[in-house]
């Protein structure tokens, strides 16, 4: 009795079979991937939530911080002096050590006392009075209302600034200054001041507010931060902040209420830092 033929399998047949299973495989492999890398993506956009949840609510929980009350000159309303008030405010003696209520209670005290701030790298600290945030009336002295932040920053012909085109070493340093391949924007990562008003046209990026100070032959200096954009100008001072983790945290602070002043702030509008914060959804 004849035997069945078996079929003749050819081998292009089997490398088919073959290169269809690698595909699937491969396949595979590309989805495991591109899961994990969404995954990986989905983390850090909730751990970046998670920080600035936190940040918010540590600024949220700083208004109710024990503070006691000055009935004598009482403190103004709905307003935490969370940014770095210095040189306004000032040292107080033996406050190194001392705590927040005891620090407010000292500033109820003490009728030269119009501010009052503290935080635990530096104590407690006391001044006279200022404007905070867009506030425009009364002193010239002024203090943020936004609590301290990272910058990136740099002096383009030195630190402490100076003529811009003073001699070859400042020509070479801004040449240095406003290459993207040399440049150093981490420089100064504290506050600076002097620098003016925002340049909005140039806000977008660390890079672009570089550029923008290049491109002026008047300016020296720049800073830049995601929130409150650029600034540059001839002269650049008072630089807070080397980066360590404390100089960035809020500080607790009030201010009292004088009869005095208007609290207004553009075009002679009432301003105030409930204000600021609904402006804000940085904080």
């Amino acid at each position: 009795m004849l035997s069945p033929v078996k079929p003749v399998r050819r081998l292009g047949e089997r490398g088919g079979r073959y290169r269809r299973r690698q595909g699937a495989i491969g396949g595979r492999r590309v989805i495991v991937l591109a899961t994990a890398a969404l995954l990986f993506l989905v983390v850090v956009l909730l751990h970046s939530v998670a920080v600035e949840f936190v940040r918010r609510e540590a600024w949220r929980l700083s208004l109710r911080v024990a503070v006691p009350s000055c009935p004598s000159s009482p403190w103004k309303a709905d307003e935490d002096l969370r940014g770095d008030c210095r040189p306004e405010v000032k040292p107080l003696p033996g406050g190194a050590d001392i705590t927040v209520a005891e620090c407010a209670r000292s500033c109820c005290e003490d009728a030269k006392c119009v501010s009052w701030q503290h935080r635990r790298d530096v104590g407690c600290l006391h001044g006279g009075d200022f404007r905070l945030g867009m506030e425009k009336d009364s002193v010239s002295a002024w203090c943020s209302d936004h609590p301290p932040k990272r910058w990136k920053g740099q002096f383009l012909v030195g630190r402490g600034g100076g003529d811009a085109m003073e001699d070859i070493s400042s020509i070479k340093s801004r040449e240095l200054a406003c290459d993207e391949s040399t440049w150093n924007p981490e420089e100064e990562v504290g506050q600076c001041f002097g620098l003016g008003d925002v340049r909005p046209e140039a806000s977008g990026s660390a890079s672009e507010c570089m550029r923008a100070c290049c491109k002026d032959a008047t300016c020296s200096s720049w800073q830049w931060n995601e929130v409150l954009g650029c600034f540059y100008g001839p002269k650049m001072y008072g630089c807070k902040g080397e980066g360590d983790a404390v100089t960035y945290e809020p500080f607790v602070g009030r201010r009292k209420r004088l009869e005095s002043r208007s609290y207004t702030g553009p075009y002679d509008k009432p301003w105030s830092m409930k204000w600021s914060d609904s402006m804000d959804a940085s904080y």
